[in-house]
């Protein structure tokens, strides 16, 4: 039986103590285990729990270990403060393990600031002239991955097939969630849009390989994202990965997310290391 995920309920964490609170990942925001974003959405939830400001500026997650689906501990706490900015750290632990920590930096908007956007989201087609990602990959044979049923609906412009050659190292989808959020928090508009382009990157540096040679998994070491808005309030979401290299192990790239009606949202960068080859079916 397939579960829906709800990023509000699967995110919320039960307090502890001061700065201190536990949460037990959920299974429906997996890929080789519970995703980067989705853990990165935990992080941006901690840091509101500590912080008066009003909403994240960026942050940076380092993944230590992969997370197992149970009782975990999250700590957060303010590291610096000016007027207008905080600098947080929030750290999660099973059984005193570290799973990862992050940093982020939290402000207050300032309206006198000057504002100016020159980013320009690509033309493509819209959502619903798109297929599923997950019934194109069913109809290949391929893996369909958990969250692209429990929690995500993405639609691309195809998956290439089981013969598909190397080509550029690049990938666009459109997402919404699919038990639906009204957004109207810029933490938790944060929290999609890093799980959004977490999952991203790595189909997209797929698409430089031949897909008969892309028998590995390649787990995040860490995530860097930056939040251009407030809120994006819209239900479906626009998220570009771009491939930068594959070397020494390593996986490298950037993400980059639009609004429905082409604001720029937040902008990426990660690094995976490929950890094991595997056998995944086609």
């Amino acid at each position: 039986m397939v579960t829906v995920g709800n990023l509000l309920r699967d995110t919320e964490l039960t307090v502890l103590g001061p700065g201190q609170f536990t949460i037990e990942p959920h299974r429906d925001w997996s890929i080789w285990g519970p995703v980067g974003g989705y853990l990165a959405a935990i992080a941006i939830r901690a840091a509101a729990e500590v912080t008066s400001m009003e909403r994240p500026a960026s942050m940076h997650i380092q993944f230590h270990r992969t997370a197992t689906y149970s009782e975990s501990v999250v700590t957060a706490k303010a590291v610096a403060r000016g007027r207008q900015a905080e600098a947080i750290r929030v750290e999660m632990t099973q059984r005193g393990r570290s799973i990862f920590t992050a940093s982020l930096w939290a402000i207050d908007d300032n309206p006198l600031a000057a504002s100016r956007s020159w980013g320009q989201a690509p033309s493509v087609p819209r959502p619903l002239d798109l297929g599923r990602i997950d019934e194109m990959v069913e109809a290949e044979g391929g893996l369909v991955q958990p969250i692209w049923r429990s929690t995500v609906e993405t639609r691309v412009p195809d998956w290439g097939g089981p013969d598909r050659p190397a080509g550029a190292p690049y990938q666009y989808g459109w997402m919404r969630l699919i038990d639906e959020v009204t957004i109207t928090d810029p933490w938790i508009s944060a929290a999609r849009v890093t799980f959004a382009s977490d999952t991203i990157v790595f189909p997209a540096l797929g698409r430089g390989f031949p897909i008969r040679e892309t028998n590995f998994i390649a787990p995040t070491l860490d995530l860097y994202a930056a939040y251009h808005q407030g809120i994006c309030a819209s239900q479906w979401i626009l998220v570009e990965g771009q491939g930068w290299s594959a070397t020494h192990g390593l996986l490298g790239g950037q993400a980059t997310v639009w609004s429905a009606d082409g604001e720029l949202v937040c902008t990426s960068a990660q690094q995976m290391m490929i950890r094991q080859s595997v056998a995944l079916p086609r």
